[in-house]
């Protein structure tokens, strides 16, 4: 999940799913025909994130002692709440996208979700069933971001199809093309686009992978929180100076103000909880 440019995306590529290749990115349509029913990759992609995520979840809350039925209620209302959240944070910031047409705001298909509003609205979510259950709220939250790394990646393999989430203009060996109709204003000109959402599929497959061996090796809950808002916050720093459609504060990026935060609450999260290890 994550912000995406709703702008044009009913547009058509006028090409086939891999129709053919600019670059080293092939052109894609948004949907494909199954019957009456028209199918958009970015749904797909991001339920398909979500039903892994909730394999690996479900695993590792089996192994913390957490009720099968404790855990899917918890899934059921973190992905909803999360979803919503998600959506919420993204209109508040875009909110001139919308507001000459409210109805796009129910449109989530057309992308526009924001991981950080997601993250909100998860963790509020957990903390009050940590409360309902008498659940340690670290050991849900480990829970869920263990898996959450990978449920990003797959998610944003929807961005491609959804030609947004890219950055700057690039002549690097990987670059993107994307349709002069996805091109956001003043880039008109620019064809070829570093693909940032690609670079995020790489960070998150990258955090998936050292939260796993992090897992092998503590049960002291909340290290895996820390170190998945450290991990995924310094990525998404990065790759957020070269996307081109954040949203400002002033002179700063939202996003990169967020990571900052993360990073520093999640410094924290692993030494309260180390502290907290070695004073029993």
């Amino acid at each position: 999940m994550d912000r995406t440019r709703t702008k044009n995306s009913d547009a058509k590529t006028n090409s086939s799913f891999l129709g053919y290749t600019m670059a080293g990115f092939p052109i894609v349509s948004q949907s494909f025909k199954v019957g009456f029913l028209t199918v958009r990759y970015y749904s797909l992609f991001f339920v398909a994130g979500v039903v892994i995520a909730y394999f690996i979840a479900k695993a590792k809350a089996l192994k913390k002692g957490i009720s099968e039925t404790v855990f899917d209620e918890m899934i059921f209302w973190t992905v909803l709440f999360g979803f919503i959240s998600a959506r919420i944070y993204y209109v508040l910031f875009y909110f001139d996208q919308y507001s000459t047409n409210l109805s796009e705001i129910f449109k989530v298909w057309h992308g526009g979700l924001a991981i950080y509003g997601g993250l909100i609205g998860g963790v509020i979510t957990l903390y009050f069933l940590s409360k309902k259950h008498n659940v340690n709220f670290f050991s849900l939250t480990d829970v869920i971001v263990l898996g959450l790394p990978l449920a990003q990646a797959i998610g944003r393999i929807g961005n491609y199809f959804n030609y947004e989430a890219f950055g700057k203009p690039t002549d690097l060996p990987w670059k993107m093309f994307v349709p002069a109709n996805f091109r956001p204003d003043g880039f008109q000109s620019s064809s070829f686009f570093h693909p940032t959402f690609a670079y995020e599929i790489v960070s998150n497959l990258l955090v998936f992978f050292f939260l796993w061996r992090i897992s092998k090796k503590t049960n002291n809950s909340g290290i895996l929180t820390g170190a998945y808002l450290i991990l995924y916050s310094i990525g998404r720093f990065f790759i957020e100076s070269i996307r081109l459609d954040s949203a400002f504060i002033g002179v700063f990026r939202v996003d990169q103000l967020v990571s900052l935060l993360l990073i520093f609450a999640g410094l924290g999260i692993i030494i309260n909880r180390y502290v907290a290890q070695t004073s029993k």
